[in-house]
Order: C-alpha cells, then structure tokens, then sequence
C-alpha cells in the first residue's frame, strides 16, 4: 500500500464522521423548525393561527389612497365591512404569489360585509398595475395605488407583502407580513366568524 493511500485512510473516515454528524445535528434541529411560522410562507391548515391578533379600540388611522379611474379612496369608505387590507408590490415575488389567492377570496367573500383591498406602494402608473392584473389573470380585485407611501407609513408597513385585518368598525384586528395561502378553508372560515361578529349572530373568532 502506498504512503497515499495510508494518509487518505484517516481523512475519509474524518469525512465520513462529520457527514454523519451534521446528519444528526439536522435530526436534532429540524423537528424544533417545524411548526413554526415562517415569516412568507404560511401555507395549509392552521394559517389562521399565524395572524398577529390585535386588541384595538378605536380605527386605524389611514391615509388616501387612489382607485383605478384616478378617485380618491379612503378606509372610511369601506366601513362596515370586514378588510383584508394588502400592501404589495409588482417586484415583490412573494406577493406576486400570493395575489391569486387573495383574487379568490374576494370573489368568493366580497360583499356589502366584506372586501379586499389590494393597494399597490410601486412608484409606477395606474396602466402598469393593470397591466399586471391582466398578465397574472387577477379578474376580481380592483386595483389601488399608493403611490405617495402615505397609507403605507401610516400603517407602519416595514416589508412586502404585509396585510392588515380590520373589522367593520375600522379597528385593526390581526395583521400578517409575508406570504400567505388567504383563500384556504380556515382563513374563509375565519373571515366568515368575523362577518357573523360584526353581524351579531355569531361568537366571532
């Protein structure tokens, strides 16, 4: 056997140990990852649990905003209603991903109890979101811009994608940053619990 061979013994056997080592380090780590919230992936059951609940007694304090055809839109202007309130970007991949998703809770929950509010903070034109809209398929949502930044200042907004639960009186009561799956059966069931609050006919959630 040559002297080579005799050194590459030992430095296998050390590689081999550290593999199996990092191996079981992994074992130990990963069922403490598991389960926990991962700040832009919340996905599957469970995801109501994720939102940040807020006790809050008086409406959130707003800024205008702008709608498609150029009016100006404020919160007031949905009050009575449940509000998913999100603020995104078109450079935002996560909130790229997660737009569909809140297209179709809105189609499904929209109404004179309920409504999504998707306003854009990019530095772009009304023809650039809409474009967007048309090129990922988002039919239902109207499309809203911030363009100045104030609405989202106001709201402390310090990532992409961020959004905000208020209830119909305007009050901010759970909020989440980063991705989110908004249309799975326990966020609608969550939603649905909220519009029975404000409705009066049910214990809430």
């Amino acid at each position: 056997m040559s002297q080579g061979s005799t050194r590459s013994g030992p430095l296998i056997a050390l590689a081999i140990f550290v593999i199996g080592l990092a191996t079981a380090s992994a074992t130990l780590i990963l069922p403490q990852i598991q389960g926990k919230t991962v700040p832009g992936m919340v996905e599957g059951r469970g995801a109501a649990l994720a939102l940040e609940r807020v006790a809050s007694s008086k409406a959130a304090q707003g800024a205008p905003f702008r709608s498609e055809s150029g009016d100006t839109v404020t919160l007031e202007d949905f009050r009575g209603k449940i509000v998913v309130l999100n603020f995104w970007a078109t450079w935002c991949g996560p909130c790229v991903r997660e737009m569909p998703t809140l297209d179709r809770l809105h189609a499904r929950l929209a109404g004179d109890r309920f409504a999504v509010v998707a306003v854009s903070t990019d530095r772009a034109s009304m023809a650039t979101l809409r474009a967007f809209f048309d090129t990922h398929d988002i039919t239902h949502l109207p499309v809203y811009h911030d363009p100045t930044g104030d609405l989202s200042r106001a709201f402390g907004i310090t990532g992409l994608p961020t959004t905000v639960v208020l209830d119909a009186e305007g009050r901010e009561v759970a909020s989440h940053m980063g991705y989110m799956d908004w249309d799975q059966p326990d966020l609608v069931t969550w939603f649905h619990q909220r519009m029975d609050r404000a409705r009066g006919t049910g214990p809430g959630g």
